[in-house]
């Protein structure tokens, strides 16, 4: 799957998506976060492709937020899934989907991306703390899909 960015503002996002962001930016830049709020998108440049790693379904306050995982540096980044424009619909053969109930008791789609991560809640921030097992299938996953990071 590929997307581009479509571009916009802080503003123009949903406050959901905003808070969402900004909580990230407290996680961290936690001194900065009027500079990174103005910077959230820094690491996207208008109509340049970018594969994607993983989709997932985040429930903040009851509204459904669908993120896309683009390849970071050491990890992915998330960017809300409604800035960008799906150029390639195409997933990976070796994806998996993952399920969850929410708070309604219907299932929902949790991730789609490789199995290492589809079904390991905790894969992500593994990978963000720097753990080894995250971090080698990671870049396993890099090379072997022929990405290169933001």
């Amino acid at each position: 799957m590929k997307v581009k960015y479509r571009g916009c503002k802080f503003s123009d996002l949903s406050p959901i998506v905003q808070e969402l962001i900004i909580t990230r930016a407290l996680c961290k830049y936690p001194e900065d976060v009027p500079y990174f709020i103005e910077h959230w998108d820094s690491q996207l440049l208008i109509n340049e492709e970018h594969e994607v790693l993983a989709l997932e379904t985040w429930i903040v306050r009851d509204k459904y937020v669908t993120v896309a995982h683009l390849p970071g540096g050491i990890c992915p980044i998330w960017y809300p899934l409604d800035i960008l424009e799906i150029t390639d619909h195409s997933l990976r053969p070796d994806w998996e989907v993952s399920y969850d109930m929410d708070a309604a008791g219907y299932l929902v789609i949790k991730r789609i991306t490789f199995p290492e991560w589809a079904h390991n809640d905790s894969f992500l921030g593994n990978l963000i703390d720097e753990n080894d097992d995250e971090f080698v299938v990671y870049m396993r996953k890099l090379r072997e899909y022929n990405i290169r990071s933001l």
